[in-house]
């Protein structure tokens, strides 16, 4: 496998946070995790991972990560060591920065963006 490859999940590689869920506080998460539920805090991923907050999720954190994909609403800045991807869906208010930084058609945002690499690793 080339290093260009995307990496390949596995159902167990995946964690799940439902709709209905509320978790707050300092949250830490690794690989790749699918939040659909309520996230109120700290919010923490490791460098390697995927943090997607899907459509029906609402967030009020502050989120630090490697690569952050934001389907729903968040309110607090939003910190990424690789890449922010905001879909069509996505509403955010708050500040975005990482070196990579993506805005879809029909996403809301109001806040700044930041386009650095030193940037991203110094809000960690």
């Amino acid at each position: 496998m080339s290093s260009k490859t995307a990496p390949e999940w596995r159902e167990t590689d995946v964690t799940w946070i439902a709709d209905g869920v509320r978790l707050e506080g300092k949250i830490l998460f690794d690989r790749v995790t699918r939040v659909q539920g309520l996230l109120k805090g700290d919010v923490r991923s490791a460098q390697g991972s995927t943090l997607i907050l899907c459509d029906r999720s609402q967030t009020e954190a502050e989120i630090h990560g490697d690569h952050v994909i934001i389907d729903g609403y968040v309110k607090g800045n939003v910190s990424a060591t690789s890449k922010i991807e905001v879909s069509h869906s996505g509403r955010v208010i708050g500040n975005l920065s990482s070196p990579v930084v993506s805005i879809a058609v029909g996403a809301f945002f109001d806040g700044k963006v930041s386009m650095s690499a030193a940037s991203a690793t110094s809000s960690n």
